[in-house]
Protein backbone atom coordinates (compact mmCIF):
# COMPACT_ATOMS: atom_id res chain seq x y z
CA UNK A 1 0.00 0.00 0.00
CA UNK A 2 1.45 3.77 -1.28
CA UNK A 3 2.37 5.84 1.77
CA UNK A 4 0.69 9.24 1.97
CA UNK A 5 3.53 11.27 0.50
CA UNK A 6 3.26 8.82 -2.57
CA UNK A 7 -0.68 9.07 -2.87
CA UNK A 8 -0.19 12.77 -2.67
CA UNK A 9 2.98 12.56 -5.66
CA UNK A 10 0.72 10.66 -7.67
CA UNK A 11 -2.44 13.40 -7.00
CA UNK A 12 -0.56 16.39 -7.80
CA UNK A 13 1.04 14.42 -10.96
CA UNK A 14 -2.52 14.07 -12.39
CA UNK A 15 -3.02 17.78 -12.04
CA UNK A 16 -0.01 18.73 -13.71
CA UNK A 17 -0.09 20.90 -16.17
CA UNK A 18 0.72 19.44 -19.71
CA UNK A 19 4.09 19.97 -21.45
CA UNK A 20 4.52 23.23 -23.20
CA UNK A 21 5.33 23.50 -26.87
CA UNK A 22 7.47 26.39 -27.55
CA UNK A 23 7.89 25.92 -31.19
CA UNK A 24 3.06 25.76 -31.81
CA UNK A 25 3.25 28.31 -28.97
CA UNK A 26 5.07 30.61 -31.47
CA UNK A 27 3.07 30.20 -34.35
CA UNK A 28 -0.01 30.34 -32.73
CA UNK A 29 1.21 33.76 -31.53
CA UNK A 30 2.45 34.58 -34.94
CA UNK A 31 -0.78 33.89 -36.84
CA UNK A 32 -2.83 35.90 -34.13
CA UNK A 33 -0.44 38.94 -34.75
CA UNK A 34 -0.83 37.80 -38.59
CA UNK A 35 -4.35 38.42 -38.44
CA UNK A 36 -4.35 41.50 -36.26
CA UNK A 37 -1.88 43.06 -39.24
CA UNK A 38 -4.35 42.20 -41.95
CA UNK A 39 -7.37 43.29 -39.88
CA UNK A 40 -5.22 46.69 -39.45
CA UNK A 41 -4.67 46.48 -42.85
CA UNK A 42 -7.96 46.36 -43.94
CA UNK A 43 -9.31 49.14 -42.02
CA UNK A 44 -6.08 51.44 -42.62
CA UNK A 45 -7.37 50.44 -46.27
CA UNK A 46 -10.78 51.39 -46.41
CA UNK A 47 -9.88 54.78 -44.45
CA UNK A 48 -7.76 55.78 -47.17
CA UNK A 49 -10.31 55.05 -49.60
CA UNK A 50 -12.74 56.90 -48.02
CA UNK A 51 -10.47 59.91 -47.47
CA UNK A 52 -9.45 59.65 -51.28
CA UNK A 53 -12.59 59.43 -51.93
CA UNK A 54 -13.60 62.50 -50.05
CA UNK A 55 -10.80 64.67 -51.36
CA UNK A 56 -11.45 63.66 -54.97
CA UNK A 57 -14.80 65.04 -54.41
CA UNK A 58 -14.01 68.41 -52.45
CA UNK A 59 -10.53 68.81 -54.65
CA UNK A 60 -12.43 71.32 -57.32
CA UNK A 61 -13.47 73.84 -54.47
CA UNK A 62 -10.72 73.19 -52.10
CA UNK A 63 -7.07 74.13 -55.15
CA UNK A 64 -8.79 77.62 -55.25
CA UNK A 65 -9.04 78.12 -51.26
CA UNK A 66 -5.20 76.87 -51.24
CA UNK A 67 -3.47 78.52 -54.02
CA UNK A 68 -5.07 81.80 -52.59
CA UNK A 69 -3.45 80.89 -49.06
CA UNK A 70 -0.06 79.38 -50.61
CA UNK A 71 0.50 83.29 -52.05
CA UNK A 72 0.09 84.91 -48.73
CA UNK A 73 1.74 82.33 -46.89
CA UNK A 74 4.79 81.97 -48.29
CA UNK A 75 6.83 84.51 -47.05
CA UNK A 76 5.80 82.79 -43.88
CA UNK A 77 6.76 79.39 -44.84
CA UNK A 78 10.09 80.11 -45.78
CA UNK A 79 10.95 82.59 -42.39
CA UNK A 80 9.43 80.04 -40.17
CA UNK A 81 11.41 77.31 -42.17
CA UNK A 82 14.84 79.18 -41.20
CA UNK A 83 13.70 79.77 -37.64
CA UNK A 84 13.40 76.16 -37.34
CA UNK A 85 16.86 75.44 -39.05
CA UNK A 86 18.55 77.78 -37.24
CA UNK A 87 16.87 76.71 -33.75
CA UNK A 88 18.46 73.20 -34.79
CA UNK A 89 21.59 73.82 -35.58
CA UNK A 90 22.09 76.33 -32.31
CA UNK A 91 20.91 73.38 -30.14
CA UNK A 92 24.48 71.05 -31.46
CA UNK A 93 21.86 67.95 -32.34
CA UNK A 94 23.09 67.19 -35.24
CA UNK A 95 26.89 68.54 -34.82
CA UNK A 96 26.36 72.37 -36.42
CA UNK A 97 27.28 73.72 -33.18
CA UNK A 98 29.53 76.06 -34.93
CA UNK A 99 27.28 77.68 -37.80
Amino acid sequence: MPTADERLQDLFAADAPPPRDPAFTAQVFERLARRALLLDLAWLAGACLIGAVALWRVWPHLSSVLESLALGLAPAAIVGSLALLLAVAASGRFGWSRL
